[in-house]
């Protein structure tokens, strides 16, 4: 299986195209292609887990320098594509689950540690949305 970007590249585009997308979603996926291919010169064109996990993590806006959400969802979705690919040979199109609801520990003292943590970021005056991002990374 060639594993170059332009390949794992066209072969998405064209399950998105046979899927029924839109053609301005697909020509973002081109654009986001185009920026994946750049960003793998460094590697000969050739796509890997690491690229992927690198390029996903580009979500700060080289033009404003801010955070931006449409290019954290952008390449994401990209990159698990390409994964998927890579990994099994096939384009999967199916929805990844957004924010899975997490269960809470199985074991009595965990779930005890989480409770005296949470209550102990409130003693120290954390503001609410640090805690809220704290419990998250908890659980």
């Amino acid at each position: 299986m060639d594993t170059t970007i332009t390949a794992i590249g066209d072969v998405v585009v064209a399950v998105l195209e046979n899927a029924g997308y839109r053609q301005s979603t697909i020509s973002q996926y081109r654009k986001s292609i185009k920026w994946l291919g750049a960003l793998a010169r460094k590697q000969g064109g050739v796509y890997t887990h690491e690229l992927g996990a690198e390029f996903a993590s580009m979500t700060v806006s080289p033009r404003t320098g801010r955070y931006s959400s449409q290019r954290h969802f952008d390449y994401g979705r990209l990159v698990w594509l390409f994964d998927a690919y890579v990994e099994t040979g096939a384009v999967d199109l199916s929805m990844r689950p957004r924010r899975r609801r997490r269960h809470g520990p199985s074991c009595t003292e965990f779930a005890v540690l989480l409770a005296s943590w949470a209550e102990n970021m409130e003693q120290r005056g954390l503001a609410p949305s640090t805690q809220k991002l704290f419990r998250c990374v908890g659980v």
